[in-house]
């Protein structure tokens, strides 16, 4: 009963919503082919609806999916974890949509330095995936796909073909707690991920947006006991799928976490050719083309050395982590787009995060964030100004979870540059000197977002 009155008020707030605010002008531009990501995500939303509906669980069944107090993402979810543990068929479908509203109203509707926020203005679906596993004793077989906005920026300028899926890996699992994971696999960087849901935020912090989130990597894992896990890789490269100067990166993760405490701390040692991605987030053509040339060049290689370390504690009603990334690359961009040669830079990055629960689904949360790159190594956070990348940032959230598979955020999100580098509606090419001057300081998004997560086991 529970489950159908949920499911029949979302259907019916979503119907009546679409019915009234959806002309048909609007209608007819999404169904143009630039829409396509936009439908897919949208598709992958009603089939997790439609077949939990299907499901038909009861209300006993609904209420043993009710996460304690202690564990209310899908991530720390007990049962999540039993069922993506546990051998057989696993099926897993989610899908997040969201409106953003950017203050600035930059001209081509997309926010310059972020990817949960990158598409502003509109209703869009900001990530969506579907995850087919198969485990059986010692083996195990990932196949996911995904997209979504937030695949179109992190991925921007990887043509690979690879890049449509989320994850393709195996995985064999030796005596003693020894395992060998190869493939296109998710990556460990950073306290957040694609998926919101699993989050404590719907967006996601500059410094785990900036992260490296892309790994086609060979890894070495090592579990001694259910609380320790260590694990060695060799990936193509920074952020990257491709590999551009036929020198690997190699990582490293060590992670500790029982009960309530969890502390993880990752390294990364890369050598990679200097590549302006965000570049290509312009409405300027032929800045995209320039800078999608310069990608497959033979452009110099610089060392870049990287810790990343977060850690959480999580009370019966108050969450607390704190963020801190360090790095170290041997070039930077100077205020004339230069790079400096032979000279290392270091950039920091730092979040402190609280959540409070009122209930099982109520929740409020508070992100404070600083980033300092001021010689732009980070390539996606160049901005060929003065100070380069220095900002602080503070995010406010209020969240309702009704049901364990789905849950409705809302957030305010405020960030203050040194430098002007947010974009507004008069700026259509950042090359431009005329355009620059419109540039801005600050950036306020309000962002509201529903998120549905469904996981079915096959034995």
């Amino acid at each position: 009963m529970i489950s159908k009155r949920i499911s029949k008020g979302i259907s019916k707030g979503i119907s009546k919503g679409i019915s009234k605010g959806i002309s048909k002008r609007i209608l007819t531009r999404f169904l143009c082919s630039k829409h396509q990501d936009f439908f897919f995500g949208l598709l992958m939303f009603f089939l997790a609806s439609f077949s939990t509906l299907m499901a038909n669980p009861s209300e006993q069944d609904i209420d043993a999916k009710v996460k304690p107090l202690t564990s209310l993402t899908a991530k720390d979810a007990k049962d999540t974890e039993d069922i993506l543990s546990s051998d057989g068929l696993k099926l897993r479908a989610y899908a997040d949509v969201q409106y953003c509203n950017d203050f600035n109203r930059p001209y081509n509707g997309l926010h310059r330095f972020n990817s949960s926020t990158y598409t502003v203005n509109q209703f869009d679906i900001g990530y969506s995936f579907i995850d087919i596993t198969y485990k059986k004793d010692r083996v195990r077989t990932t196949v996911a796909v995904h997209n979504g906005s937030v695949v179109d920026k992190m991925y921007e300028g990887d043509n690979a073909p690879w890049k449509l899926f989320r994850e393709i890996s195996g995985e064999y699992f030796f005596d003693h707690g020894f395992s060998i994971e190869v493939g296109n696999v998710p990556s460990h960087y950073g306290f957040e991920i694609f998926i919101n849901k699993d989050n404590w935020f719907a967006t996601r912090a500059n410094m785990t947006d900036f992260a490296p989130d892309l790994d086609i990597a060979g890894r070495l894992n090592y579990r001694p006991n259910p609380y320790w896990h260590f694990r060695v890789q060799i990936a193509n490269g920074w952020h990257t799928l491709r590999d551009y100067n036929d020198q690997k990166a190699f990582g490293t993760l060590i992670k500790y976490e029982k009960k309530r405490l969890m502390v993880n701390w990752n390294t990364m040692i890369a050598n990679e050719p200097f590549k302006p991605r965000y570049l290509t987030s312009q409405a300027n053509t032929n800045t995209e083309k320039v800078v999608d040339e310069f990608r497959y060049t033979d452009a110099p290689s610089y060392e870049r050395y990287y810790s990343n370390f977060f850690m959480s504690y999580k009370w019966d009603h108050l969450w607390f982590a704190y963020l801190l990334d360090l790095g170290l690359g041997e070039h930077g961009k100077n205020s004339l787009g230069k790079a400096d040669f032979g000279k290392y830079n270091y950039w920091l990055t730092t979040a402190v995060l609280f959540k409070y629960f009122f209930n099982q689904t109520w929740a409020v949360g508070s992100r404070t964030e600083f980033y300092y790159d001021p010689h732009s190594i980070v390539p996606d956070v160049i901005t060929y100004t003065k100070n380069g990348f220095q900002t602080v940032g503070q995010t406010l959230l209020l969240e309702y979870a009704p049901a364990h598979q789905i849950t409705f955020r809302f957030e305010g999100r405020y960030y203050r540059s040194k430098d002007k580098i947010f974009t507004s509606h008069r700026v259509v090419d950042l090359m431009s000197i005329e355009d620059q001057q419109y540039l801005k300081n600050d950036n306020l998004i309000i962002l509201g977002s529903i998120a549905y997560d469904f996981y079915q086991l096959f034995k």
